[in-house]
């Protein structure tokens, strides 16, 4: 049995991210695709394909359990599954909140504004980064049954974003400032 299943990075003649999902999730449990749950038991497929669409030169990760195991997905298309259960313990940088009544982007950006200083208006759209519709749909709470994603990580505005579904948002700034 194979313990973690990397695939190659998703282009015209390679399947769609939600098919090179399945393909290895099921080769993990050494099942034919067919025979696994579907995909949207554990996360919205439209959403998860359109989550980095375009955008494959945007460092992107998001992270969600499939068939028991620990799914990875980065922004160039590369997916890896492994066995559920490593702990990859709290991403760097400053906690921030989000309330699941409320939208998940407004709250993104007060938080990168928390942490750079930066007006909202003088940001990048958060777009350039990540479909913002799209990690909405991701980080919902999922129905009953399903799994739902666990964390969404991208670098927003020259800091590493990582927004968990249990409601908080991390900021780290990747710029350096020069020590004193």
């Amino acid at each position: 049995m194979i313990d973690t299943a990397p695939s190659q990075p998703s282009s015209p003649e390679y399947a769609t991210i939600c098919e090179t999902v399945v393909s290895e999730a099921a080769s993990t449990v050494d099942a034919s695709p067919v025979e696994i749950p579907p995909l949207y038991h554990a996360i919205d497929p439209d959403a998860l394909e359109a989550l980095f669409d375009g955008r494959e030169d945007t460092a992107g990760r998001v992270e969600f359990t499939y068939l028991g195991r620990r799914v990875d997905v980065r922004s160039t298309g590369a997916v890896t599954v492994s066995p559920n259960g490593d702990d990859r313990g709290e991403p760097d940088g400053r906690a921030h909140e989000w309330h699941r009544d409320s939208p998940i982007c407004p709250s993104l950006v007060e938080a990168v504004t928390a942490e750079t200083g930066a007006e909202p208006t003088s940001m990048d759209p958060l777009y350039d980064a990540v479909d913002p519709e799209a990690l909405e749909r991701v980080l919902n709470p999922p129905p009953p049954g399903k799994e739902g994603a666990s964390a969404v990580e991208f670098r927003y505005c020259e800091c590493d974003v990582s927004v968990t579904a249990t409601g908080t948002i991390y900021v780290d700034s990747v710029t350096e400032t020069p020590s004193v």
